[in-house]
């Protein structure tokens, strides 16, 4: 049997249909939860952040026990993940853009689709995205000999930094233009890509799909805001201000 996990990440409850008041948002997906799902309304997330959270979830196990902390998330790999476990009757793939993932728990997977690295010509060399990351007081033009540098392989991780920059990097999924929901195809593209992998592969599947495009705007129940901030009016917590 083919099994597909979605994980929308910083999804409010109270943004789905299936709270008391949501909106008529998924109706088939609500639909089938209702007549053959299972709905945990009092399941909390084990961490504030997505790689605790991913942690967990692949695992069953507090993130204090998995290595994954929010400051320097690294799993651990002392635990079995579901790929893991479903590694005997399944063909596993892993689908995301979410770089936490990349950080260990994609070990177990059979195959692993990486959204965010695109761009990567040659795997076995720099990646400008995680190099352009790392602190680095030195002038322009030094940074760029260090990545070139970096990996001993100085044209391959070139050629990564001009794919990076220039290549067509994330063109399936990003927007023109921030708010330009209309050419958003990110959520597109990761359904074709499920039902793809589900064509392709004769055996059991077992799919993963980690969609990235749904943090802020954030919402807060009016329990924890009575609980926690109780002087603070619903008004004035910032719902419409994305993260960026």
């Amino acid at each position: 049997m083919d099994g597909v996990w979605l994980i929308l990440d910083s999804l409010s409850f109270t943004a789905t249909p299936l709270a008391p008041d949501g909106p008529d948002t998924m109706p088939r997906f609500a639909e089938v939860v209702k007549q053959k799902g299972v709905n945990f309304n009092q399941a909390y997330a084990p961490g504030p952040f997505s790689p605790s959270s991913h942690a967990s979830f692949f695992t069953g196990k507090l993130p204090s026990k998995t290595g994954m902390y929010e400051a320097y998330p690294k799993f651990n790999g002392h635990t079995q993940t579901i790929a893991d476990s479903l590694s005997d009757s399944h063909t596993t793939h892993l689908l995301t853009s979410n770089h936490f993932l990349f950080q260990g728990l994609d070990a177990g997977f059979d195959n692993v689709n990486d959204l965010g690295r695109q761009y990567m010509i040659f795997d076995d060399a720099a990646d400008p995205k995680d190099f352009s990351e790392t602190y680095n007081d030195n002038s322009r033009g030094q940074r760029y000999l260090d990545f070139i540098r970096s990996e001993g392989k100085p044209v391959r991780s070139f050629v990564n930094g001009l794919s990076y920059k220039f290549g067509p990097a994330y063109s399936e999924i990003k927007p023109k233009s921030w708010g330009d929901k209309e050419n958003f195809q990110y959520v597109g593209t990761m359904c074709d890509l499920i039902r793809r992998q589900l064509l392709s592969t004769p055996d059991d599947t077992f799919t993963v799909a980690n969609f990235m495009d749904l943090h802020a705007p954030f919402d807060v129940s009016n329990e924890a805001l009575r609980r926690f901030f109780p002087d603070t009016p619903r008004d004035a917590i910032p719902l419409e201000t994305p993260a960026r």
